[in-house]
């Protein structure tokens, strides 16, 4: 089983610090399914151990990954996982928004075949995309839950795609960070929309990457929206990821 995340893999050496900061550069990965919506569960590379493991904790897993629900596995369902576990015992409430969030022992009594998986249900309703380093409103790099997108095999399929999710009727794609470097931990890579989905997360991709900060997708969005017309507010997702601002 090669390891095709190239540098990307977001350094474990404190992996054992349980803060809340840690989330937000968690890499949140399935390996081994059959489908990109199941497999086992890696963390920044390392796979959690089945112990406790239920379906509160594979509901904020799914939705770490852009998914609405998920079904916990156990026992390595989808194939044996190296021993070096980042997590154990993980007990969250399913409130979370990162596994790091919940209650967890960072030591572990596990091996290879006691990793954690899920099969994940339902691409998120509430899947929040904004565009990030335009000049204006209608175009900037994709981001979805706060996260980048990788510009492999990036086309105007996608770029239909993430404008409609936008209220907009139609867009075209960018590539190389056109707008900006963004960060390098990517939620989706190799988009493969055929221009009908409602959402990206409804497309076929891959939930890992070898991408780098220069990779970053984007689109140019054409045609009125669809509601009526945004304000500036309109692509940056829900008023709790500016809580300091205050703006009501």
């Amino acid at each position: 089983n090669s390891n095709c995340n190239g540098g990307t893999t977001t350094s474990s050496s404190d992996t054992t610090k349980e803060s809340g900061t840690k989330s937000s550069v968690s890499k949140i990965e399935l390996r081994g399914g059959s489908v990109p919506t199941e497999g086992n569960v890696f963390l920044n590379g390392h796979p959690v151990c089945d112990d406790m493991w239920d379906q509160k904790d594979a509901r904020v897993a799914c939705r770490m990954l852009g998914y609405s629900s998920g079904v916990p596995t156990n026992s390595s369902q989808f194939g044996q996982v190296p021993s070096e576990f980042i997590l154990d015992d993980v007990m969250c409430e399913g409130t979370e928004t990162s596994l790091l969030d919940c209650g967890h022992s960072s030591r572990d009594n596990c091996e290879g075949n006691e990793g954690a998986g899920v099969i994940c249900r339902g691409s998120s309703i509430n899947s929040q995309i904004e565009l990030r380093g335009g000049s204006s409103n209608s175009e900037g790099n994709v981001f979805v839950n706060g996260k980048p997108v990788c510009d492999d095999m990036w086309d105007k399929d996608d770029a239909e795609v993430a404008c409609r999710m936008l209220g907009y009727s139609s867009g075209l794609p960018t590539t190389k960070s056109k707008f900006g470097s963004v960060p390098s931990d990517f939620i989706l890579d190799d988009v493969m929309c055929d221009g009908t989905e409602s959402s990206l997360l409804d497309c076929g991709y891959s939930a890992t990457d070898n991408c780098a900060a220069g990779e970053g997708a984007g689109v140019i969005c054409k045609g009125r929206p669809m509601t009526p017309p945004p304000s500036p507010i309109q692509t940056k997702g829900p008023e709790h990821n500016h809580d300091d601002k205050h703006d009501h």
